[in-house]
């Protein structure tokens, strides 16, 4: 999951368009959404998130990736 830390270009065009971004540094991890997309909830941008990550990461998808 994208981290837009401060001061990079990917945080500087979400100050610019207005969106909701979180300063608190302790949340700068993998678990938390910094910012708001249009069209869908947090709980649906991160269940999304999720479902990448374990299919990315199944046994199959590795080997077929080292191969």
């Amino acid at each position: 999951m994208m981290i837009p830390y401060p001061g990079i270009i990917n945080w500087l065009e979400m100050m610019r368009r207005k969106q909701d971004i979180s300063f608190d540094g302790d949340k700068y991890d993998q678990a938390y959404i910094f910012f708001k997309l249009a069209g869908l909830s947090a709980d649906q941008f991160y269940r999304g998130y999720l479902d990448t990550f374990d299919r990315f990461y199944t046994l199959l998808s590795i080997i077929r990736r080292s191969t």
